[in-house]
């Protein structure tokens, strides 16, 4: 299924962290484990998104990554997360789209990370 690329466009799942994947995560990048989900993780739940798919085949290049964390992610806990299209522009030869992954639980917003990526217009 295509997806638009309209400002809005939204795509909901529910996920969780397994504890052994969380353990090698942090054995990765050198981070003792303390039974939290690193928000850097999140970002394997990108490709996982009908949304995000299209993307998947295009030659964009990550360029900004803010995250906004107001409480910790705990493995084997299950999560609603959103992920946004908020919107996309030219600019120059470029188009730059902007897009917002929320991780909820019991709706309540643990953590907010917006990406942008741009990709060369040929």
């Amino acid at each position: 299924m295509q997806f638009s690329l309209k400002s809005g466009t939204s795509e909901a799942r529910y996920v969780s962290f397994r504890e052994e994947d969380v353990r090698r995560y942090c054995d990765v990048i050198g981070r003792v484990y303390d039974g939290t989900v690193p928000p850097l993780m999140c970002a394997k739940l990108w490709p996982e998104f009908n949304l995000f798919q299209s993307f998947m085949r295009k030659k964009i290049i990550l360029k900004r990554t803010r995250v906004t964390q107001y409480e910790k992610l705990e493995c084997n806990m299950q999560y609603c997360v959103y992920l946004t299209h908020k919107r996309t522009t030219k600019v120059k030869r470029f188009d730059q789209y902007i897009f917002e992954l929320k991780i909820n639980k019991n709706n309540n917003t643990c953590m907010i990370i917006e990406q942008t990526f741009i990709e060369e217009r040929v």
